[in-house]
């Protein structure tokens, strides 16, 4: 925080890119920069979640198609569920307009998108299909044909959110990419991702592409606590995967806390874990 305060006040907002979990997070900082900037006004920080992230990248250097969510998005599902109709074994359409219950529909929804936010795609689904019997392998079984005709009707017309994560990460051509994100982000020296509780392989993915980007050094405010499984056991592949991408761990405490504080902090709530990777000694991290 003192390395970002530090640079609005010098007038250097647009020297880093930002990126937290949430938009309301994202609407939060905007505010609180704001403090910090001498003048009271500033250009456009470059403040993201790493989804809106995704998707300006996915402009820039991607040919362009419409991205969907919400009511587009169940359109096609809806269509992808028609047009799979007579090899389903387990859902069943009803009625004279031939639908899904309600609930069943935003299941599977919610279902392929988790699947695909996780990247979990139709081919490795195939694999863990085979271990299962009965009712849950019919069932698994009718959710990657829906999977799959909902990605064929995606097409190269339509994108969703986790499609551009799978793409770019993909697709990803270091020398092209660099080159024309660089254009876009001239005066950034620093990526600093913040506030984030675990992140998905194709955002780990993604992340890594990130911090190999020439001359933009890549820091990661990570909460995890080694010495407390209990808490933290669920991130330790997201920790393990950091340290393989080559970052730097550097662990930070609260300054004078008395021994108590100090024991529940440990272990029953949470230490700061920053883990960084620079490039050039002009990066600075906090």
């Amino acid at each position: 925080d003192d390395e970002i305060i530090r640079r609005l006040k010098q007038g250097n907002s647009s020297s880093f890119i930002y990126v937290v979990p949430t938009k309301r997070k994202l609407r939060g900082l905007q505010r609180e920069f704001l403090k910090h900037v001498s003048s009271g006004t500033s250009p456009a920080f470059h403040l993201f979640t790493l989804e809106t992230l995704a998707e300006r990248l996915f402009a820039i250097l991607c040919p362009p198609r419409n991205i969907v969510a919400g009511p587009a998005q169940a359109v096609l599902l809806n269509g992808a569920i028609r047009s799979v109709e007579g090899s389903l074994g387990y859902f069943r359409l009803r009625g004279v307009n031939r639908q899904l219950p309600k609930g069943t529909f935003q299941k599977i929804l919610d279902t392929i998108i988790y699947f695909k936010e996780q990247g979990k795609y139709p081919s490795s689904l195939h694999a863990d299909c085979e271990v299962l019997e009965g009712s849950e392998k019919k069932k698994l079984q009718d959710i990657i044909a829906i999977y799959e005709s909902y990605e064929k009707l995606l097409g190269t017309h339509f994108i969703d959110t986790a499609g551009i994560f799978k793409e770019l990460n993909a697709d990803w051509d270091k020398n092209l990419y660099d080159q024309k994100i660089r254009q876009q982000f001239v005066d950034v020296n620093t990526l600093f991702v913040a506030g984030f509780d675990e992140f998905s392989d194709p955002e780990l993915t993604f992340l890594h592409h990130l911090s190999n980007l020439q001359g933009i050094g890549t820091v990661v405010s990570f909460d995890y606590h080694q010495d407390n499984n209990e808490l933290f056991g669920h991130l330790k592949e997201n920790y393990k995967k950091f340290i393989e991408m080559n970052f730097q761990k550097i662990k930070t405490q609260r300054q004078n806390q008395n021994t108590f504080t100090n024991h529940i902090t440990e272990h029953l709530f949470r230490y700061d874990h920053q883990v960084q990777k620079h490039r050039s000694e002009e990066h600075t991290s906090e």
